[in-house]
């Protein structure tokens, strides 16, 4: 068996067997996030698709990250019989030692939403910089943790004072920063699954998240976070407006339960092995987690 990641290895194992196709080995690809289903030309879409359905012919079994990754794959011509879904999974937190933020002191009075990713489109940093510019809530402070990779200097950094850049954060330390906020913020136009909100969940925080992709079946409008409109600012305004501490609490404790029963890495590796197992039509003794 040989189980691939993502789109350029995808293609570097898979693209031989096709001329050189060996009966003995048995190829399992994710992707990731299907690349014809990210936001670019018409195309480009098409394009995508034709190379994913010739490479999905010596492929055993596709593993797909979320329902919609696997729903939408299907509908352009993905082999059903072929396709699996497995969340992707986090480490649970240790104990570790008390890191300290190298900004100012985060205020109790306030309501502290934390975004974390790149500060690029995909993202959707530029809609929720601007929403918070414009809104006229004085109890929201917004920290950043990221910066720009894909397409430096498109996002304007003229930043109003309720919000501090943070910048890139030591994976080591990343759950201290989830743990010391109130909330977290996933402003994405596309998401293939959204790490950043089961790594907030499984901290205990509520996530307020976009319609788009695979978040709204990661987060439950109104028990474990909100869900807003991309389409309809407004409805981002609104769930800002509306935000209490003790409403947030509450949705991060339902979130960590949610986190438990999904998104663990014990709860994947199961799932993949059991996938290894049906390929190999023998049983595997299971990795005790």
């Amino acid at each position: 068996i040989i189980h691939v990641h993502s789109t350029f290895a995808g293609l570097f194992v898979r693209l031989p067997l096709i001329f050189l196709p060996k009966k003995d080995i048995k190829i399992i690809y994710c992707s990731h996030g299907w690349s014809f289903l990210m936001e670019t030309s018409l195309l480009a879409k098409n394009i995508y698709i034709k190379i994913e359905k010739s490479l999905a012919n010596v492929t055993t079994k596709i593993i797909n990250i979320s329902k919609y990754e696997q729903v939408e794959s299907i509908k352009v011509g993905m082999p059903e019989s072929k396709s699996i879904l497995i969340y992707n999974g986090t480490k649970k937190i240790k104990n570790k030692k008390n890191y300290s933020f190298n900004v100012r002191d985060i205020e109790d009075s306030k309501i502290n939403i934390l975004f974390v990713g790149r500060f690029d489109r995909q993202k959707g940093i530029d809609i929720l910089l601007d929403v918070i510019r414009n809104t006229t809530l004085k109890n929201i402070h917004l920290y950043l943790i990221g910066d720009s990779v894909l397409s430096k200097g498109d996002i304007p950094f003229n930043l109003p004072e309720n919000v501090t850049k943070i910048g890139w954060v030591n994976k080591e330390e990343i759950d201290i920063y989830y743990q010391s906020i109130d909330a977290v913020i996933i402003p994405s136009r596309w998401e293939g699954f959204g790490l950043v909100a089961i790594e907030a969940m499984k901290n205990k925080k509520a996530v307020i998240a976009s319609n788009r992709g695979a978040l709204p079946e990661l987060i439950i409008d109104g028990t474990n976070g909100f869900i807003f409109d991309i389409n309809n600012i407004n409805t981002l305004n609104l769930i800002l407006e509306s935000l209490d501490k003790e409403t947030l609490k509450t949705l991060g404790e339902n979130g960590y339960k949610y986190y438990n029963e999904n998104f663990t890495c014990e709860n994947m590796n199961i799932k993949i092995l059991n996938v290894y197992s049906s390929i190999l039509g023998e049983k595997l003794e299971m990795l005790k987690v």
